[in-house]
């Protein structure tokens, strides 16, 4: 949908927030870190907030300092 031109802004997409490796890895990735003065915070990744801020991940990379994790796609 972003290669169309869309922008999802939803928990996943701002710019303070970071995926959960636990649920990222094992899990169906629900949940991700808000963080909030460098505290993560728990929050369900396609639910909306009154915070979100939309970004890409270059720019939540920055913001955060650290790599998103990428989805391996299997088969």
């Amino acid at each position: 949908m972003i290669s169309d031109g869309f922008k999802i802004i939803c928990n996943g997409t701002s710019k303070n927030v970071y995926p959960a490796g636990f649920c990222h890895n094992m899990g169906d990735s629900s949940l991700c870190y808000r963080f909030i003065d460098t505290k993560p915070v728990i929050v369900k990744t396609l639910e909306h907030s009154d915070w979100n801020e939309y970004a890409t991940e270059e720019e939540q990379e920055a913001v955060i300092g650290i790599r998103p994790l990428k989805m391996k796609r299997l088969g």
